[in-house]
């Protein structure tokens, strides 16, 4: 499960997992995928099947692209998605939380309010809080993956997305201090 993988980044790292041959759900906001989307899984559709890893393995096949519309930004939203992924699925292996919310408001007028309404927060702990639930709940592990973004340090500057920035950078550092 790949959130914010209708293109850039998530659609990037959603093509490395199904060439690797997994099967791998994009959500994203928009009811449909664009073009981009739509090209990325014709292409997952002709790679070729992979041999099993190892002959007393039943791993064989490909991988797949498969789209889900949703938002994020509020936990029973986000657990619905996870919910359904591990319905069809019948278990969720990796949980790349990508999505992130932009919206153009200065620092100096953001209310404490629009931090948790979800208007304007990298959704990544929502994601990844859920994904550890539903690894958990299956009794199988899995990894979580967190973007990291220089949005506020360097590719953005001087932008009003302060909370997106400053949580993602706040990621960034989280990643950078682990032993």
């Amino acid at each position: 499960m790949i959130t914010g993988a209708q293109r850039n980044i998530g659609l990037d790292m959603a093509l490395v997992l199904v060439e690797a041959g997994a099967t791998v759900y994009c959500i994203d906001l928009p009811s449909s995928p664009i073009d981009i989307w739509l090209k990325a899984q014709k292409y997952a559709e002709a790679l070729p099947d992979i041999p099993g890893l190892l002959e007393e393995t039943t791993v064989k096949g490909k991988g797949r692209l498969e789209y889900i519309s949703g938002d994020v930004t509020g936990r029973q939203k986000t657990w619905d998605i996870a919910e359904e992924v591990v319905k069809r699925e019948g278990r969720l292996d990796i949980c790349f939380a990508n999505a992130g919310v932009m919206g153009g408001v200065h620092c100096s007028d953001y209310l404490a309010k629009d931090v948790h309404d979800g208007s304007e927060h990298p959704p990544g702990p929502l994601t990844a809080q859920t994904a550890g639930k539903q690894t958990e709940k299956l009794g199988r592990p899995g990894s979580i993956i967190m973007t990291a973004s220089i949005s506020g340090s360097l590719a953005n500057q001087g932008q009003h997305w302060s909370v997106y920035n400053s949580g993602y950078a706040r990621t960034s550092l989280t990643e950078d201090n682990q032993p």
